[in-house]
């Protein structure tokens, strides 16, 4: 945990945050409360795990990204808010990551800092998964999402039961029309899975795997 609490702190500074004890005091205290989200005891599967495992995945592709610091920033908090009877929480979570920007001295009107947190904000908006983006960054953190689609099939079968739990308001029904109907998207109305060459190349033939049995499945 120190060593990712250091890794945050890090990228706060690669942004360009101000090197002075209030705004380390802020990082930390903002740290702290990601952890908390990311800990709710009602995350399952979109909890610390994953947003690790996806700095695992950045890690492997930052000479790929543009802005790699804003790719990393923006992960930390595509799924700060996750409340599974809304269908806003990117658009919430996009809010308040702007929010902390400004909490970390990117407050101002210059364009540099404006630029900064859309640029930010639209990472996030990305990972609602509704519409192929055109940009490089958003393409790749579309495919750091989607990446547990091919893990291997019991590791996928967990993830999927641990999203069941998250959803345990949902009947049985409907949560597996919903999934299917997700999944059904992203067999058919995409050219691939993976919207970019490193992860199509990576992962597409497990997730296509994974896909195609958990559909037939939950069809059943």
């Amino acid at each position: 945990m120190n060593t990712t609490r250091q890794r945050f702190i890090e990228l706060c500074q690669r942004l360009g945050a101000k090197d002075n004890q209030t705004i380390r005091i802020t990082i930390n205290s903002i740290y702290d409360k990601l952890v908390a989200a990311y800990t709710e005891p009602d995350r399952y599967y979109h909890s610390l795990n994953h947003i690790s495992d996806g700095l695992g995945e950045l890690d492997n592709i930052r000479h790929l990204a543009k802005n790699v610091a804003a790719l990393e920033m923006a992960w930390w908090w595509h799924d700060v808010i996750y409340d599974t009877t809304s269908n806003i929480n990117e658009e919430a979570s996009a809010a308040v990551a702007n929010n902390t920007l400004k909490m970390l001295g990117f407050s101002d009107n210059s364009l540099s800092h404006i630029e900064l947190r859309m640029h930010i904000m639209q990472l996030i908006l990305a990972t609602k998964h509704n519409h192929i983006p055109e940009p490089e960054d958003s393409r790749l953190i579309i495919d750091i999402d989607l990446v547990s689609l091919a893990t291997p099939p019991e590791i996928f079968d967990q993830n999927t039961a641990n999203i069941r739990k998250e959803y345990s308001w949902v009947s049985d029904d409907s949560f597996r029309i919903g999934r299917a109907e997700f999944f059904s998207k992203l067999l058919t109305s995409r050219p691939s899975i993976y919207l970019t060459d490193y992860f199509r190349n990576k992962y597409e033939a497990q997730a296509r795997e994974n896909l195609k049995r958990i559909t037939a499945t939950l069809a059943r």
